[in-house]
């Protein structure tokens, strides 16, 4: 062979292995860089996913929960109960069946859906065919209800939470996306629940967004079951048992049965044992690292050509641009995306600089767009947890203010009820007792001492009659009088020396200054009698009560303080009690006062203070 042709082919040989080893090393570092890449911005995505599906839907249960918390429904009747459900019902946009079920899942009030289609306030709520509902209650977790209820009455005394028990997520009839059954135990002590479907459709949307964008997404619930799922296929939920229920994962490879190699991550859902899952094919995340394989080994052959034919003439400006362009490949290799070379020289190799340019701006792009969208997806984080904390705090106000109104039509119903019903017998008493004082000659201490009993029923119900008058009519001006504290004191202490005496308890007035105030003094008194009342009822042996009046700064105030005496705080008399001080407490609010009362009941000194404002007040020396 001669030696021109050995050298044409050693100068190719020699132009054409560099720039083969140069472009596969380019190759392998940047399907690297890319597959990392790629891995990164998976658990980016997931995580975030995650979290926006761990804050709706924390959002959701407590949203359930509070309202559950702000009413006694064990103490409701049925019709009560009914409205509640109406009001959980109309509040929750995501909920599309309420019900208030026993522990096997027995409805105890007609649950509350929409059964054929409405145009009006409940439009955006969904039709709830039979098939649905009966699938609804089936899917119930009554096990764990029951469970969570016996551990929560087991632990009320350490002030536990109120459970929530999240059911799996299942799909029902007539429905293309799943649906989730939550119930949450109305109170530690009876067997009811509060239970609602509560829709995943939002979620939905957000993995169809993601689907959209390339991603394969699946939520995989408890046992492991892909719940719901937006993409072409590619989640294998079998490789993902192993991080569940609280572990996350990152760059999980592996082949599905069509022989496509997958790159996958994962994020659990906290306290609930779910699981959301990301994939995408490897081929997609590689193809920039193909298509430059391609480009090279095509290039590669091109310059092996041009370098037998023309290795004599260009094998010098050949090199000297294979390193330029070897250089800025190890460079962009080592992250520094966005770096070129110019493109001179054989059309070649300017088609190679082109290709590589092409390569390094599209990296350097891909980097921007991701920092972008991972600082769009922060700011989007902080505006979703402003808005749940401001929709918390008014629904806890609105509660409240509702909870308020409840309580105060409550006991004016009862009063009004117990008076209307109480009055009848009381009347037929005092009859029959008067026929038969008109029958017996010289009278009877027993009758006479049954239409005392009875005369004073009558005037308990009266009095009881008075207070919810003024409940319903808010105290008003017109009933309200000066009236001498002292005097209404000392008639308070003789009516309260008799029953504090039967439990060993001394009460005595202490002298003060003469006050008068603007009152209903029926009222007031009646009040300060049922608070001592309530009083009484959870002493145990001897002591005092101290009953004192005094003009303190900008409050008048009237103070009842219990000494030497053991106070039982668990005794039934002690509880039933409960109402005479609601009572007492509603008229001093009336009178534009509040009612102190003392934190610890095991004191020395327990002191249940009546401040009312001095603008009510004059002082007289």
């Amino acid at each position: 062979m001669r030696l021109r042709t050995r050298l044409v082919l050693v100068i190719g040989a020699a132009s054409l292995i560099p720039l083969a080893v140069l472009g596969l090393g380019a190759t392998d570092v940047s399907v690297g860089r890319l597959t990392q890449k790629a891995a990164d911005s998976q658990a980016r995505s997931v995580d975030q996913m995650a979290s926006e599906v761990d804050l709706w839907l924390e959002f959701q249960l407590a949203q359930v929960a509070e309202q559950v918390d702000a009413f006694q429904l064990a103490k409701l009747d049925d019709k009560k109960l009914q409205s509640f459900q109406k009001l959980v019902f109309q509040q929750t946009k995501d909920v599309h069946i309420v019900a208030i079920v026993s522990a096997e899942g027995a409805e105890l009030v007609p649950s509350l859906f929409v059964s054929k289609q409405d145009d009006g306030h409940l439009a955006n709520k969904e039709v709830v065919s039979d098939a649905r509902f009966a699938s609804f209650k089936s899917s119930l977790p009554t096990a764990r209800m029951m469970e969570e209820q016996q551990r929560w009455k087991k632990d009320t005394g350490k002030h536990r939470s109120r459970p929530i028990v999240v059911g799996r997520p299942y799909l029902a009839p007539g429905r293309k996306v799943p649906v989730l059954p939550v119930a949450i135990p109305a109170s530690p002590n009876r067997p009811m629940f509060l239970v609602v479907e509560l829709a995943l459709d939002r979620i939905a949307a957000r993995f169809q967004r993601a689907s959209e964008a390339g991603l394969d997404v699946a939520l995989l619930d408890a046992s492991g079951h892909a719940a719901l799922e937006r993409g072409a296929g590619l989640i294998d939920a079998g490789h993902f048992h192993i991080f569940q229920p609280d572990s996350a994962c990152s760059e999980v490879r592996y082949t599905t049965d069509d022989q496509a190699s997958v790159l996958a991550a994962c994020s659990p859902i906290r306290g609930t044992g779910w699981m959301l899952v990301v994939a995408e094919p490897m081929e997609s995340i590689t193809r920039a690292g193909d298509e430059i394989r391609n480009r090279t080994a095509y290039i590669s052959l091109f310059a092996a050509l041009l370098s037998v034919l023309f290795g004599i003439l260009f094998s010098g400006g050949v090199a000297v641009r294979i390193t330029r362009i070897r250089d800025a490949a190890l460079a962009v290799a080592e992250g520094n995306f966005g770096r070129t070379v110019a493109l001179d020289g054989a059309s070649e190799i300017r088609d190679l600089s082109r290709a590589f340019n092409f390569m390094s701006r599209r990296l350097s792009a891909n980097q921007d767009r991701l920092a972008h969208q991972q600082h769009e997806i922060a700011a989007f984080n902080a505006e979703l947890r402003r808005q749940l904390a401001e929709q918390k705090i008014e629904l806890t106000e609105a509660h409240r203010l509702l909870l308020q109104s409840s309580r105060l039509i409550a006991v004016s119903e009862m009063g009004s009820g117990l008076a209307h019903e109480l009055n009848n017998p009381l009347a037929g008493i005092l009859g029959l007792v008067q026929v038969l004082q008109m029958k017996v000659k010289g009278g009877d201490a027993k009758l006479s001492e049954i239409e005392e009993q009875a005369r004073r029923c009558t005037d308990i119900v009266a009095q009881l009659t008075r207070y919810t008058r003024g409940l319903d009519s808010g105290g008003g001006e017109g009933e309200r009088s000066l009236v001498l504290v002292q005097p209404m004191l000392e008639e308070l202490v003789t009516l309260l020396s008799t029953p504090f005496g039967n439990v060993g308890v001394a009460v005595h007035l202490e002298e003060g200054e003469s006050l008068e105030i603007f009152a209903d003094a029926e009222a007031l008194s009646g009040a300060l009698f049922q608070l001592a009342n309530s009083i009484r009822a959870g002493c145990r042996g001897g002591g005092k009560l101290a009953v004192s009046f005094a003009k303190k700064g900008e409050f008048s105030e009237i103070v009842l303080a219990l000494t030497g005496v053991r106070f039982d705080r668990k005794s039934d008399n002690w509880r039933a009690a409960g109402l005479g001080q609601w009572l007492a407490r509603g008229v001093i609010a009336q009178h534009d006062g509040t009612l102190v009362e003392p934190k610890d009941l095991s004191a020395p000194t327990l002191r249940w203070v009546i401040q009312i404002p001095a603008g009510a007040v004059c002082a007289n020396s």
